[in-house]
């Protein structure tokens, strides 16, 4: 699939910035999908609280559309140059370059590491080794 060998491309070449960001056919795909699935969940919301189900569906699509960008926002800093000055985007830069330089299969998150805590890939990096694959995805070398 084009997306995972685009993804393959950017563990690759990490600092390449034209490949940190979601192509424009992947934003279209998610913005066609987070609209679709908040407008579907607007009958039980609107169901149970009765009220405007579109007034619903619109808030909760523009909220979805505002986490998608902080989300591509977020990474792209991680992968430019800028260097972070405040402790949680350091802790969320540091988590992201571990995920991208020293294991792959850890340090999920960009923009928090709430879901890798749930999940349990938010291990004390001093307890994982180094991959060989970080930077290829399993990719054929």
């Amino acid at each position: 699939m084009l997306m995972l060998r685009e993804h393959r491309a950017h563990h690759v070449a990490p600092a390449v910035l034209s490949g940190v960001l979601l192509p424009v056919y992947g934003v279209l795909v998610f913005l066609a999908m987070i609209a679709l699935v908040n407008w579907l969940l607007s009958f039980p919301i609107g169901f149970v609280l009765g009220g405007p189900r579109l007034a619903y569906a619109t808030t909760a699509v523009l909220v979805s559309f505002s986490i998608l960008a902080a989300y591509e926002w977020t990474h792209f800093l991680i992968h430019a140059p800028y260097k972070p000055h405040g402790r949680y985007f350091k802790a969320i830069w540091r988590n992201h370059r571990l995920h991208h330089f020293k294991n792959e299969r850890y340090w999920f998150g960009v923009t928090s590491t709430i879901g890798d805590r749930v999940i349990g890939t938010f291990p004390d990096q001093r307890s994982v080794a180094r991959s060989a694959t970080a930077r290829s995805l399993h990719a054929e070398q």
